[in-house]
């Protein structure tokens, strides 16, 4: 049982790192997680066991389970930063253009106040008028 488990860990560990896009990452997690994976099918292998072999080989396969995930995260973060960085090494800095503007100041903390108080008013039914 051991075997198989070590078997399905380092076939499923070579295919992540055979996979070099989405669509082939995603394939894999169906492959091998998905409902009708392999690690699903494991698991369903349980119940034909003897009692007492049951508790260790479901840990084993939840760790195997687990171990995937984690691959499967990390290589997925991977292919995400290489796909970052393959587009801004493509797209470039286009230094003519203009920059960002600062933006200049703030609200004067009596305003702030007035617009609180305005809107407590207002939800009290008064409404404000402003006169020149």
């Amino acid at each position: 049982m051991k075997d198989e488990l070590n078997a399905l860990r380092e076939q499923a560990l070579q295919q992540l790192a055979a996979a070099d896009n989405t669509d082939a990452l995603e394939a894999w997690r169906v492959e091998y997680l998905g409902r009708k994976g392999s690690v699903q099918a494991l698991t369903r292998n349980i119940a034909e066991l003897p009692f007492a072999q049951r508790p260790g080989y479901g840990q084993a396969v939840n760790a195997l389970k687990q171990d995937l995930t984690v691959a499967f995260e990390d290589r997925q973060q991977a292919l995400a930063r290489a796909t970052l960085s393959a587009e801004l090494a493509a797209a470039g800095v286009d230094v003519t253009l203009p920059g960002r503007r600062p933006q200049l100041g703030r609200v004067h903390p009596s305003n702030v106040t007035l617009r609180e108080i305005y809107d407590i008013f207002g939800t009290m039914g008064f409404q404000v008028f402003t006169s020149r």
